[in-house]
């Protein structure tokens, strides 16, 4: 249940890390990493 193709091509690596740890750091850095 882990897409490493969301939207983000940065965060993919905490995909890898753990789902808990992009689901924060998505919806943080929707438009601030961006």
């Amino acid at each position: 249940s882990i897409a490493p193709t969301m939207g983000n091509p940065k965060p993919s690596v905490s995909w890898v890390k753990g789902e808990t740890v992009v689901k924060e750091t998505a919806r943080t850095c929707t438009g601030d990493d961006s």
